[in-house]
């Protein structure tokens, strides 16, 4: 009796075994799990933007469309089964999205790699024409900045999109299986869920809890480990965010990493320039973040430097009341800004005789000295530059974060300087696009010896010609375009677990983390601008609180590096309730928040017809009827064995 009790244990024990390892095994033959990219969805108060998939997902068989040709016999003629579109990345467009979401057979659209297609893709921009033209200086200009911008960025789409790797790409041929796929089944599918909680506007979906507002850490240093009340201020700045469709691949590599790397260049050189010569003017530098939303930063920035007060101190350096992470800004008076400069996108200034670089001022801004000083320091570095305000039809000053300035102070002299006299020839600006192949580590060195001349004359030093570190400046743009495993990562971010893949999307604003962008930003601005380095060491700036330092590279450093919050200052953060609370800037400032979500997959696998799927779901119903028999005639039979022990 014992053995057929054990024989009978045995058996169900290999059923269980073999269910499990049959489910998994079945799971895994059926569904390859392929990395991609999403595309997310954004809101405003007014508007959804970007995509989602339904709850649980969308599929579909792969169809390759390379061409407006085969897109045209798609939509005329879409059939009755769901597709997964292999798209063509020039064909990623408002009008395409409409196309395909009124053939109401789509299941998703995967974006090819570029190097996927034989023809090279000479322009292409998700942006708009007038990148954020409602928060800068001129509302209502018909200007177009952005000449190859389709604005793709900011429709809603309501299927999900993916952006594939060349790695996915090439590892599971997803063009070979779609070009597989003729009109009769089996064919090669996939599985694409990007599900976004967010169901209305900013106003709706935060009070859901389906949000949060975009925003992030701009950071700021002073040169000398202080803010001297007694100088004035020459300011410097760039911004240091990207966009695209895609935000996990958002590099920016013309549009924000070209200036944020001239920028710190800058500061290196004039920190060498400082050992032997005096400066008679305070020199800030300052790359804010969110520029590309709005300009959340620099807008946060005045206005805190203009009027915030703390009402309940949080920790040595922070307020509780309304919340600040630092609160070493109010060391800065915004009427001792003197002038300031900003670096924009300067990544592809041309080589040779045509090398030359653009200076754009507001015409109301005062700035003609401001340029003029600009112009000899160009001629002292042998960079050629010219005054783009001298256009015939000047259209005014490029979006930049000068204009968050020039809104509280119209007469401040301010100078952007970037690699376009009127449009821009960034020709992938705002789009995944622009990556490592778009920036010249040449040009950006270019900006940052004009910058660098530019700020010594400034401050009254003559003679000195800026040394900017080709090293340093080789190391930066790939971190902040190649690999974000890079050696300066390695060095400053020891500890913290690290995406090779780098993006400049701003992200979601959150009181208790930097990002780690962000985080290079400030301590390689640190590192470059410290007064002193101390022998204590450290694994947080909790510990530097003796020194009054922070900690940098696992070394209390003492400085002037800060960071400032980067959020619309359309809201104010509540630190006891967890909560936001809007300001009377709510209806006029950016309002922009991104959606939450559970979990992005995409799975590839071969469908069967209908037919085939019926016939199978009629033998699943069948198993499971002979399942429960045979479990219910089991289970009398175990009862009756141990009944009679």
């Amino acid at each position: 009796m014992k053995r057929n009790i054990s024989l009978w244990i045995c058996f169900l024990l290999c059923i269980i075994l073999w269910n499990d390892v049959s489910a998994q095994s079945t799971s895994e033959k059926l569904y390859r799990k392929i990395q991609g990219y999403p595309c997310t969805r954004l809101a405003n108060l007014t508007h959804l933007i970007g995509c989602s998939s339904s709850d649980g997902g969308q599929f579909g068989s792969l169809l390759f469309i390379s061409n407006s040709i085969q897109l045209n016999d798609f939509t005329s003629n879409p059939g009755k089964e769901p597709r997964v579109i292999l798209l063509d990345p020039s064909l990623v467009s408002p009008a395409t999205m409409e196309k395909l979401a009124e053939t109401k057979r789509i299941g998703g659209v995967f974006v090819p790699p570029l190097n996927s297609f034989s023809d090279p893709l000479l322009s292409y921009s998700a942006e708009e024409g007038y990148p954020n033209k409602r928060f800068g200086l001129y509302p209502n200009s018909d200007f177009v900045w952005n000449p190859v911008g389709n604005g793709v960025n900011y429709n809603q789409i309501n299927f999900p999109i993916y952006y594939l790797s060349q790695k996915e790409y090439d590892t599971f041929q997803v063009s070979k299986l779609a070009q597989d796929n003729g009109d009769s089944y089996p064919m090669n599918g996939a599985r694409l869920s990007s599900f976004m909680h967010l169901s209305g506007p900013s106003d709706i979906c935060l009070r859901r809890g389906q949000c949060d507002p975009l925003g992030g850490r701009s950071v700021w240093s002073a040169l000398g480990g202080k803010v001297d009340p007694s100088q004035k201020i020459v300011l410097v700045v760039a911004h240091s965010d990207a966009t695209a469709l895609f935000h996990d691949k958002a590099i920016g590599a013309d549009a924000a990493v070209s200036g944020k790397t001239a920028l710190l260049l800058t500061a290196q050189a004039l920190v060498e320039a400082q050992k032997t010569k005096k400066f008679n003017k305070q020199v800030v530098f300052a790359l804010f973040d969110g520029e590309s939303w709005g300009y959340l930063g620099s807008k946060r920035f005045v206005r805190d430097i203009v009027s915030f007060k703390c009402n309940e101190k949080l920790g040595h350096n922070s307020c509780k009341h309304p919340y600040a992470i630092s609160t070493s800004f109010q060391n800065i008076s915004f009427s001792s800004i003197e002038s300031i400069i900003e670096i924009g996108q300067v990544g592809n200034v041309p080589s040779g005789s045509k090398q030359k670089l653009y200076l754009h001022a507001d015409p109301k801004s005062g700035s003609n000295d401001l340029m003029t000083t600009i112009g000899k320091a160009a001629t002292s570095v042998n960079i050629a530059v010219s005054d783009a305000t001298k256009q015939a039809k000047y259209p005014g000053l490029p979006p930049s974060s000068l204009m968050a300035f020039l809104q509280q102070k119209p007469n401040l002299p301010s100078v952007l300087i970037a690699e376009h006299e009127s449009q821009y020839i960034n020709q992938y600006f705002g789009s995944h696009l622009d990556d490592a192949s778009n920036i010249v580590v040449s040009s950006v060195i270019t900006a940052a010896r004009l910058a660098s001349a530019s700020v010594l004359a400034l401050v009254g030093v003559d003679g000195v010609a800026p040394n900017i570190s080709q090293p340093l400046a080789n190391e930066l743009v790939k971190c902040f375009t190649r690999n974000f495993t890079c050696d300066l990562s390695q060095t400053y971010l020891a500890g913290i677990p690290l995406n090779s893949d780098p993006t400049a999307y701003v992200g979601v604003w959150n009181y208790a983390s930097v990002s780690v962008q962000s985080k290079l930003a400030h301590d390689v601005l640190y590192d470059i601008t410290k007064v002193s380095e101390t022998s204590k060491t450290c694994t947080s700036p909790e510990d530097c609180d003796s020194v009054w330092g922070d900690c940098v590279r696992g070394k209390c450093l003492v400085g002037a590096t800060f960071y400032h919050d980067a959020l619309t200052i359309g809201l104010e953060f509540d630190v006891d309730s967890y909560s936001y609370t809007k300001t009377d800037k709510w209806e006029t400032e950016s309002t922009w928040v991104e959606s939450r979500w559970a979990t992005t997959t995409v799975d590839l696998f071969v469908m069967d017809s209908p037919s085939a799927e019926v016939v199978t779901l009629i033998f699943g119903v069948i198993v499971t009827i002979l399942s429960l028999i045979f479990v219910y005639v089991l289970k009398a039979n175990l009862f009756k064995l141990f009944k009679s022990i």
